[in-house]
């Protein structure tokens, strides 16, 4: 195996396209693209960057971090018959050796994933811990009965106030609809700042991520669907097609029809809509183990974080001999999971 890093813009050429366009959109970020060949054909893909932040103090420490834009993580796999546990084990060797950082942080590994088998089989399966949830519906079995007596009360209340229309657009889309939907979450946000007083991160407050959206939004993976009363929308969804899975990224409604609950009728609408095509299996809810979810299934994944310390590192060495005479208060408890897990 040949392993080597992001050198040139041509390596760019064979990413993904939405790790592509995360890279030229975020160039200062201090990227680790690995690549991984076998008799001179790529096989693997694995994208990492490195962040420095502080961790005590003044103190501050390098984490190597997935990189990208994605609801799940893991190594891409560009050949089916690759055998996978060479290929990871490769490739932390080759960054435990050849790149400086002081703990490897990565985020965001489903429980059913290989990656997660490869790492809890393993002597670093320690240091795996829980995230989250993520709530997923298999559309052959519908929805939880529990929700359907409430899921056709707004249904019926709001067909009887609005008349409305579902639309679903893959691939090209009307090209005013990204500054629409970006106006509907903004309208939410400042709603739910003001009004409900909830502390939200706004995603689109930067201008190099609203182009990267756009440069995704128009292909045949990026999903909108959303509901319109008299051709506006009032509640929206961004969602990504990965196989036959579609993976629900982000949403917002406008406050004026909060109380209609239209995310009610729109998840019905997808629905019925998503029975009738057969390359779309499954729903999956996105990120966040929310009780709102669980009212619409019983299904869900399980996310992991992999957080290690690299001990080659001077300062990992410093760290731990440091913890190891000290009391671990609550406000160093990572430090403790991480060193003593």
């Amino acid at each position: 195996m040949e392993i080597r890093l992001l050198e040139k813009e041509d390596d760019l050429e064979v990413l993904p396209k939405y790790i592509k366009e995360w890279v030229q959109h975020f160039p200062e970020n201090d990227y680790i693209i690995v690549f991984l060949y076998l008799n001179k054909q790529l096989q693997c893909v694995a994208p990492f960057l490195l962040e420095k932040k502080k961790v005590f103090f003044s103190f501050s420490a390098t984490f190597l971090r997935f990189t990208g834009f994605s609801e799940f993580n893991d190594f891409i796999f560009l050949k089916n018959d690759i055998n996978k546990d060479n290929c990871y084990k490769a490739i932390f060797e080759y960054l435990f050796l050849n790149v400086s950082f002081d703990l490897i942080s990565l985020g965001k590994i489903r429980g059913d994933s290989y990656l997660f088998w490869y790492l809890k089989k393993s002597i670093w399966g320690k240091y795996l811990s829980f995230s989250t949830e993520v709530p997923f519906n298999v559309l052959c079995e519908g929805m939880n009965s529990n929700n359907l007596k409430t899921q056709k009360k707004f249904m019926n209340k709001f067909k009887k106030n609005y008349d409305y229309q579902f639309h679903y657009y893959s691939g090209n889309k009307p090209e005013t609809l990204l500054n629409e939907v970006i106006n509907i979450y903004l309208k939410q946000y400042d709603y739910l700042s003001t009004e409900k007083h909830a502390k939200r991160f706004n995603i689109f407050s930067n201008d190099n991520f609203i182009n990267f959206i756009n440069k995704i939004f128009h292909d045949e993976n990026t999903i909108v669907y959303f509901i319109s009363v008299d051709e506006k929308i009032i509640t929206y969804d961004i969602s990504f097609l990965h196989g036959r899975e579609l993976i629900r990224w982000n949403s917002g409604y406008d406050p004026d029809f909060a109380k209609s609950r239209p995310l009610y009728i729109q998840i019905s609408e997808l629905f019925s809509y998503l029975q009738e095509k057969s390359e779309v299996k499954y729903f999956c809810w996105g990120n966040g183990g929310y009780p709102w979810k669980f009212q619409w299934t019983r299904n869900f994944h399980s996310l992991y974080e992999f957080e290690m310390p690299n001990l080659s590192s001077k300062k990992m060495a410093f760290l731990k001999s440091i913890f190891k005479y000290i009391e671990i208060s609550k406000r160093l408890g990572l430090y403790y999971r991480l060193f003593y897990p």
